[in-house]
């Protein structure tokens, strides 16, 4: 006899997966007992048993983890709540609360007996559930039995068709620390497997195995890395089909720790993690704020920008200075209470600067300070007044302290001195002055004493600064000039001429053998120097000192107080001629009175007194000589010609003579 109620069996998922290794497979069964009667049915407990096992014919191997529960449908509620609890072993039993009270259930209802996450066990097939009712009542009143009913159903486990479970094993990946990516997935073994990378391109495939048994393998191949998020998308199809446009696909993302863009990313903003701090994109560029949104700050090695733009500039420190910029340009401070800072450059290239004033670096540098009427330059702490050294400096006018002092100013034309309120003109004191040209009527030292120049039509006057323009000199180095024209000169040096000189009718120079010809007479008040010949026709008188480099021919009269000829030949003012080393005479030497020969060493050696010529150490005589008178030797006397030797000499009082005698007058012999 069929039990009272009917009994129909469905599950979830359809079709039971079964579970593989380290991936179970859970699903759940759904018992639904309906009252098919137009009477109720009144049902003392409900058993469904499972079977247990790791075989294909076992639903579960871990009955522990199945979570039953029981409910009806209809609107009435139990009178009593029955319950739907695992009973022992491998049964699960729906009762009421009392074992003695059955449940009653009306007819069109049924009750759902639920048997939740069941772990499916791993080989497909199919299981039976046995289910066993003891229940009285229905349309013919069946009484209660004391055995049960017993009802067979099945369902079936599978093996799964297509891929499950497509997974990383770690979703988040550093790849800067080497970490590598392993996709996991589920499917049988009778499948070609592809995995694509974001763009579509193949990073992996499986192909599947040839083995005619079926398995449920698990996959885990080993990627690089991703450098940002990326899906990944795994393709399932038949053995040998190709990757297919259409079939089996699963998708997984995984994200990168430090993501990488190659393109670019586009966000509203970027915050931190522990620090709030973002970074807001804005139309113009970006906007850092801290993490209250307030503008935050960029702490950075360096900068390179194009522009800054900031309400505020200022060191690491409170102490430190500090910049602000309002609508007329920059501040510059230091500390917290808005002190006036200190600029420090190398230089500074500015069109406008606005200071009380400005110092160099050290106290006793030299400053400038700006009152109302300009600069003041100064030096040293006690505003001692200082120099201004510059090399251009571009003014209109320059001007003393005082009203009554000079100024200068500078029309197109060049500079205009100046002194006094009626701008009157004004002078020029200067150590040295270097200009192209000047233009003046007159120019005069640096006091009224001094000489000065006027500059008439016909070219320039020199005049001595006392009296009424009385001529001056003119002092130079060098003048290079046409013609000279002057009633006196004075040279302290060297005058040089290089073409004529004609002094009236008293002195002119000629052309061809350079020639100075005197018309009169010629005086010299220092010395006369002539380089190489010095000819006088008449008389040549000498106050001082007559050199001649090379030969002084006199046709006249030489007259001098003291005459000396390159050291050789001395005369001093009592008539006395020194003659310094040898002397050669081509002609006559007249002494009127007296002439004698001495040397160093031995004294005198030649020498006239009472018309006679005394000679003390050897006398020789290399030319012809003539002698009036007689002739003494003391000790001996040699006569020699250059080619025969010598001729006549004495010795130990002889006279020897080696060649012929001849005498012209008479020959005295005392023996």
């Amino acid at each position: 006899m069929p039990a009272l109620l009917n009994y129909e069996i469905v599950t979830d998922p359809t079709s039971l997966q079964v579970s593989s290794d380290g991936v179970p497979s859970v699903g759940t069964v759904y018992v639904i007992a309906s009252n098919t009667h137009q009477a109720a049915v009144d049902w003392y407990y409900i058993d469904v048993e499972i079977p247990v096992g790791k075989d294909a014919e076992h639903l579960t191997d871990d009955p522990d983890a199945i979570r039953p529960s029981i409910s009806k449908t209809g609107t009435r509620k139990w009178r009593a709540e029955p319950s739907f609890a695992r009973a022992g072993g491998t049964t699960f039993r729906a009762k009421g609360p009392s074992d003695d009270d059955p449940v009653t259930l009306r007819r069109d209802e049924a009750l759902i007996l639920k048997l939740e996450n069941i772990p499916v066990s791993g080989k497909e097939g199919l299981v039976c559930l046995s289910i066993h009712e003891k229940s009285e009542g229905g349309d013919s009143g069946t009484p209660e039995r004391s055995g049960h009913y017993t009802t067979v159903l099945g369902v079936a486990k599978q093996t799964s068709k297509a891929p499950r479970n497509f997974r990383a094993e770690t979703s988040l990946l550093d790849g800067d620390a080497g970490d590598a990516l392993v996709l996991k997935w589920d499917g049988p073994s009778n499948l070609d497997y592809w995995v694509l990378d974001a763009t579509g391109t193949e990073v992996h495939h499986a192909p599947a195995s040839r083995h005619p048994v079926v398995t449920q393998d698990g996959y885990s191949p080993f990627l690089d890395a991703p450098r940002r998020g990326t899906t990944y998308t795994l393709v399932a199809a038949p053995a040998g089909a190709g990757l297919p446009g259409a079939g089996y696909f699963l998708t997984t993302t995984v994200h990168a720790l430090v993501p990488e863009f190659a393109s670019g990313t586009r966000t509203p903003w970027i915050e931190g993690t522990a620090a709030k701090g973002r970074v807001v994109f804005a139309s113009d560029g970006v906007a850092v704020q801290n993490d209250g949104h307030a503008p935050g700050r960029v702490s950075a090695d360096s900068a390179d920008v194009q522009s800054v733009k900031t309400a505020l500039v200022r060191g690491r420190g409170d102490a430190d200075g500090w910049i602000d910029f309002p609508e007329s340009g920059v501040n510059v401070f230091h500390g917290p209470q808005r002190e006036a800072g200190t600029v420090t450059a190398g230089s500074a290239d500015v069109n406008s600067v606005k200071t009380k004033w400005v110092q160099g670096r050290t106290d006793s540098a030299g400053w400038i300070d700006f009152p109302d009427t300009g600069i003041e330059v100064f030096h040293g702490p006690n505003r001692d007044l200082g120099t201004v050294d510059a090399d251009t400096v571009k003014v209109r006018q320059v001007r003393g302290r005082n009203d009554a002092d000079g100024g200068i100013d500078f029309p197109e034309s060049g500079v205009n001195v100046f002194h006094g309120p009626q701008r009157e003109a004004g002078t020029v004191t200067a150590h040295r002055a270097d200009v192209t040209g000047v233009n003046t009527s007159w120019v005069q030292g640096r006091d009224g004493s001094a000489g000065w120049i006027e500059f008439p039509p016909a070219g320039l006057n020199v005049f001595q600064g006392a009296g009424d323009r009385q001529w001056g000199t003119v002092a130079a180095g060098k003048a290079d000039l046409d013609d000279l024209v002057t009633a006196r000169a004075l040279v302290k040096e060297r005058l040089t001429i290089q073409g004529g000189l004609t002094v009236g009718d008293v002195l002119e120079t000629q052309e061809g053998p350079s020639r100075l010809i005197v018309h009169g007479r010629l005086e010299a008040g220092d010395e006369v120097h002539a380089h190489r010949s010095l000819v006088v026709d008449g008389d040549l008188t000498v106050h001082g000192d007559v050199r001649p480099l090379r030969n002084l021919e006199v046709g006249g009269t030489v007259s001098a107080s003291d005459l000396t000829v390159r050291g050789k030949l001395t005369t001093s003012g009592d008539h006395a001629l020194t003659v310094h080393g040898e002397s050669v005479f081509e002609g006559k030497v007249n002494a009127n009175e007296h002439l004698s020969v001495r040397s160093a060493e031995a004294g005198w050696i030649l020498h006239t007194n009472d018309e006679k010529v005394a000679i003390q150490g050897d006398f020789w005589v290399s030319g012809e000589s003539l002698f009036h008178g007689k002739v003494n030797a003391n000790k001996h006397l040699s006569v020699r010609s250059e080619g025969v030797g010598w001729i006549l000499h004495t010795n130990d009082e002889k006279v020897a003579i080696q060649a012929d005698l001849r005498v012209h007058g008479s020959l005295h012999a005392d023996s």
